[in-house]
């Protein structure tokens, strides 16, 4: 493209003759122009939007040229030339955005033009999602959160913005107020469950999100209650609907399986943390005054009288678990196993056991 844009590029790189503000209106002018020639011809939509690739390209290395000529070089007048070119520049690029926006990329950087346009439309709205935040008493980190995310793409000097988050944020601003408009009073929560749906994936509120949640799991004390609220957390995320086509940050997950990555990550440490505090503190046994081959047959004997109704299998783990025998604290699964299906030829422990405890029902 460096026949298009031949004039600029003297002009930026080292012509240090005084350069008048008409004739880079006229050369901004006799750009379009050509611009405007060359894409009439175009045979195709793929040629259309590859020319305007090439265009956009061509403007964003002269700006860069702008950017570092204006480094090097410290006069007042070749800084007013550089911020000429710029504006230059600039016009041109938003006559590509209002001509020819169908054949424009949308990950591509909007002209300051534009972004001005827009930030003036969208003025009104912003003020009055504000006004929201603060009427429904929503904390005032979040409510900062979400409007810095959004001014900063007006207000900062050096703002840089897609098509596509532009379009994103007109949309978020727009179904956030309708959203809270529609309701008496909003709760924080629903707040974030709505960021959700609308995947505002942004780092920022990823991180307030985690911090509330870890903000009240401090706060409980019982391994189990923290496991079961994390879960129902999670759980509930799987009933809050995405919006695929519309996202803060293309290059991120969706909010809500952001979220739910962390709190899969904090179930595993709870889950983990709750089997370290058992083997360190292991549930007391009960502890049987019999042998073990008496001990298995005892409960052999419930589960062959119908007196239990959990499977042979859940009983024997049961029992590993649970009993101690009288000579042994911890009795190996693979001896409770092979006992319990013995066919104990030696009934008489047994019958001794259960003598007992009829005579000791009959003196009640």
């Amino acid at each position: 493209m460096s026949y298009l844009f031949e004039s600029y590029h003297q002009i930026i790189c080292g012509n240090d003759n005084p350069t008048e503000e008409s004739f880079l209106k006229k050369e901004t002018a006799r750009v379009i122009r050509k611009l405007d020639k060359e894409l009439f011809k175009a045979k195709s939509t793929k040629e259309a939007r590859f020319y305007i690739r090439k265009t956009e390209l061509a403007i964003t290395n002269l700006e860069l040229q702008i950017e570092l000529r204006a480094k090097e070089n410290d006069s007042k007048s070749t800084a007013n030339i550089l911020k000429l070119c710029s504006s230059g520049l600039d016009d041109i690029r938003f006559h590509l955005e209002t001509a020819y926006k169908i054949y424009r990329d949308e990950d591509t950087l909007l002209s300051k033009k534009m972004i001005g346009i827009y930030a003036t439309n969208l003025e009104m709205s912003i003020h009055r999602l504000k006004k929201l935040l603060v009427l429904n008493n929503i904390d005032p980190t979040l409510g900062k959160i979400i409007n810095h995310s959004i001014e900063r793409h007006f207000t900062e000097p050096e703002a840089l913005i897609t098509q596509r988050k532009l379009d994103y944020l007109s949309y978020f601003i727009d179904e956030l107020i309708n959203f809270m408009d529609s309701m008496e009073k909003i709760e924080e929560h629903h707040l974030l469950k709505f960021l959700c749906i609308l995947n505002f994936n942004n780092v920022a509120i990823l991180t307030y999100m985690c911090e509330t949640h870890q903000k009240y799991t401090s706060e409980v004390e019982d391994p189990i209650q923290l496991l079961e609220y994390l879960q129902d957390i999670k759980t509930s995320l799987n009933n809050i609907p995405v919006n695929h086509n519309h996202q803060f940050n293309p290059k991120l997950l969706d909010l809500r399986t952001l979220v739910q990555q962390w709190l899969k990550e904090e179930i595993a440490k709870t889950k983990k943390s709750l089997q370290n505090t058992k083997l360190a503190n292991p549930e007391p046994k009960l502890k049987f005054n019999h042998s073990v081959d008496t001990t298995t047959a005892f409960f052999r004997l419930l589960y062959d009288a119908g007196v239990t109704s959990s499977g042979a299998n859940h009983t024997i783990r049961w029992i590993g678990k649970s009993i101690s025998s009288k000579n042994q604290q911890t009795i190996s699964l693979q001896s409770i196993q092979r006992k319990f299906f013995d066919k104990h030829t030696d009934k008489q422990p047994l019958k001794d056991l259960v003598l007992h405890l009829l005579n000791y029902l009959n003196r009640k």
